[in-house]
């Protein structure tokens, strides 16, 4: 599984974060990339999505204490 993508909602100063895993065929050759997970966190939420996603930068640039 992979953070595919994090997006700031201004409106609300959420983040969103989504995560993708490949999948394969039964030969294991890759087919595509499905979406496992997708969470939304909000400021009170900076650890948990710290942990999540490993990425603390995006709560930085959205200025979360």
């Amino acid at each position: 599984m992979i953070l595919a993508s994090v997006t700031h909602h201004i409106e609300s100063n959420t983040l969103e974060a989504v995560w993708l895993e490949l999948k394969a065929d039964a030969e294991g050759n890759p087919l595509s990339y499905e979406r496992v997970k997708c969470q939304s966190y909000s400021p009170e939420q900076r650890a948990e999505f710290v942990a999540d996603t490993g990425a603390p930068q995006y709560a930085d640039l959205a200025n979360w204490p």
